[in-house]
């Protein structure tokens, strides 16, 4: 159907390989941060009394690796779907996502893990990795 042509634009040829760049980092980041999770991943936002903090793998560095693979793919999505309902819907859903679930999440986490998640979290970045400390 051409129903959305009207909503097309075109951006350069080249850009399309950047775009195929960036949301293949957000697939790799995604995997790994799914394998450093394991039996902890969970599609909503949840603790069981199995769960433990998870703090190694990708998660020594940023604390929200998943969500960070949907920045790169809602960054990639206009370049790769270059129609405005469909190339900047994912990336508007990815902000409600980010406003809606990372704070519930965050909250979730200093109630189950209390000191030891604030203390976590001072160390690692939310979706950007934060420089590490010199020891002294």
């Amino acid at each position: 159907t051409n129903w959305l042509g009207a909503l097309d634009y075109l951006l350069p040829g080249w850009t399309v390989w950047p775009g195929v760049v960036v949301f293949a980092l957000g697939l790799l980041l995604r995997l790994r941060a799914q394998i450093d999770l394991g039996r902890a991943w969970s599609p909503t936002v949840e603790l069981s009394a199995r769960h433990r903090l998870v703090t190694e793998g990708i998660y020594t560095r940023i604390r929200h690796p998943l969500y960070a693979s949907l920045i790169l793919w809602a960054i990639a999505q206009p370049v790769l779907l270059q129609n405005l309902a469909a190339g900047w819907l994912g990336p508007l859903a990815v902000a409600l996502i980010w406003l809606i679930r990372v704070p519930a999440e965050e909250r979730m986490m200093r109630e189950r893990f209390g000191d030891e998640y604030i203390r976590y979290a001072e160390q690692t970045g939310m979706v950007i990795p934060r420089p590490r400390k010199q020891a002294a």
